[in-house]
């Protein structure tokens, strides 16, 4: 996992919006729980993607320098 934990907080905030709007009957919490769980994935994939690059950059340039 990332050291940046948005993603994570908010899968952790979906999970609880879709558990609390199932169980009460509220549509639209429930909805907006599983968007606040995707927007969460999204992050993290975005932020290992953006960690991948760097180290695929860090080590070009170490490749340049030698």
């Amino acid at each position: 996992m990332s050291n940046d934990k948005t993603g994570f907080v908010d899968q952790a905030k979906g999970e609880v919006k879709d558990r609390v709007g199932g169980a009460t009957g509220d549509k639209g919490m429930q909805a907006e729980g599983m968007m606040d769980k995707a927007a969460g994935k999204i992050k993290e994939k975005a932020n290992d993607v953006k960690e991948k690059a760097k180290d695929v950059a860090d080590d070009v340039k170490d490749r340049l320098n030698k």
